[in-house]
């Protein structure tokens, strides 16, 4: 699985998180960087808690995997 970081405008940066005002300097990105053009049709943001419980944790774990596995792109 990859690890990487895309800067604002690469190539694989996702045009439409460039448009946003103020939009992030650089992505880390952690698994199939191939597949980030699909973030145009097919993405999922996942927002959390910083004192999230384990009981949550395993299901926003599991709800993630699952989109991941039917080809969502899960960006968190």
């Amino acid at each position: 699985m990859a690890h990487l970081c895309i800067t604002l405008g690469e190539s694989l940066f996702p045009s439409r998180l460039g448009s946003i005002p103020s939009p992030p300097e650089r992505l880390w990105v952690q698994g199939h960087p191939e597949r980030l053009p699909a973030w145009s049709t097919r993405s999922i943001a996942v927002v959390g808690s910083r004192a999230a419980s384990r009981d949550g944790l395993d299901h926003a774990r599991r709800v993630a995997d699952g989109l991941a596995r039917a080809g969502v792109v899960v960006v968190s």
